[in-house]
C-alpha cells in the first residue's frame, strides 16, 4: 500500500472539536470542548470561530456554550441519504410526489427529532421552509406523530424545558409528560398514518406514514404536503392510497 498522501493539518486538528461534539453531550463549554479535544482554550475559540461562520457549529446566547449547527446536521442527512434503504427510500418519495402532483419529504429522527433528508416538489409549489435538515417541531406535526407512534420509545430526544432549558429525554417518557402528543400517537398508531389540517402551517394540509425495515423497527417517514385544493384531508384516499402502498412496498422490498 503506498503512502498516503499528505493533509491539512489544521483540518484534522479542528475534526478533533466536531468529534467532541459528536460524543459529548448536547451543550458544551469551551473548556469542556478544548479539553475533550485536547487543545488550548485559545486555540479551540478560533476554530470554533470559524465553525460558527460556516455553520459546523453554533453557540447559545444566554450560556455561551456550543452544539453541532444547521450545516452539521445538512451534512449528516445528505450522507444517510447515500445509503441503500434510504436511497431506495429517496427514490419511493419522489415517486410519491410525481403520482400525487404535490410535495413530498422524507424524514428521520435525528438528535433533535424528525429531520428532512428530501424533498421533492410536485405539480403545486408550497411557499414552505422545508429543506434538507430541517427539524420538524415535536408537537403538532405530521411526522412527530407518526415517529411518536412507532418510534423506539428508548430513543432519546433533545427539547426545551421550563425556562428554556435544554434536556434530553427518551420518546416514551416524553409521550408520558406531554398528553396531547401521547394521545395523538395512539390514534395515529391504531391509523397507520397521520393526518393534519392547516398544521403547522396555515392553508397546507399533510399526511405521513412510516417506512418499517425487516426487523419490524421505523427507518424513517414519508410526508406529503398540500393546499387543501390538492390534498383534502377529509377525503385523502387517493393520495393515502399512494402514499401507503408505497410505504407497504418499501417494508416488503425490505424483507
Amino acid at each position: 500500500m503506498g503512502r498516503q498522501p499528505r493533509g491539512i493539518q489544521s483540518l484534522e486538528v479542528g475534526g478533533r472539536l466536531l468529534a467532541a461534539l459528536v460524543a459529548g453531550p448536547a451543550d458544551m463549554s469551551l473548556k469542556e470542548l478544548s479539553t475533550a479535544a485536547g487543545m488550548a482554550p485559545a486555540q479551540a475559540h478560533g476554530y470554533l470561530a470559524s465553525y460558527r461562520r460556516t455553520g459546523l457549529v453554533e453557540q447559545d446566547a444566554a450560556t455561551g456554550h456550543y452544539r453541532l449547527g444547521p450545516f452539521a446536521t445538512r451534512l449528516a442527512m445528505a450522507r444517510l441519504r447515500t445509503q441503500p434503504a434510504l436511497a431506495a427510500a429517496v427514490a419511493a418519495t419522489t415517486r410519491v410526489a410525481d403520482t400525487a402532483g404535490i410535495m413530498a419529504t422524507l424524514a428521520v429522527w435525528g438528535p433533535h427529532g424528525p429531520t428532512v433528508i428530501h424533498r421533492t416538489d410536485g405539480e403545486e409549489v408550497l411557499n414552505v421552509n422545508i429543506r434538507v435538515g430541517t427539524m420538524f417541531a415535536l408537537a403538532a406535526t405530521s411526522p412527530a406523530i407518526v415517529f411518536a407512534a412507532f418510534g423506539d420509545p428508548e430513543r432519546t430526544v433533545e427539547v426545551r424545558g421550563a425556562g428554556g432549558v435544554r434536556e434530553r429525554l427518551a420518546l416514551g417518557d416524553l409521550l408520558t409528560r406531554d398528553t396531547a402528543i401521547g394521545e395523538a400517537a395512539t390514534a395515529v398508531r391504531a391509523a397507520g398514518h397521520a393526518i393534519l389540517r392547516n398544521t403547522p402551517v396555515p392553508g397546507v394540509n399533510a399526511l405521513a406514514a412510516p417506512l418499517i425495515d425487516a426487523e419490524g423497527d421505523l427507518t424513517a417517514a414519508i410526508i406529503v404536503m398540500g393546499s387543501p385544493a390538492r390534498l383534502d384531508v377529509a377525503a385523502p384516499d387517493g393520495v393515502l392510497e399512494t402514499l401507503t402502498a408505497t410505504t407497504s412496498g418499501l417494508a416488503t422490498a425490505a424483507a
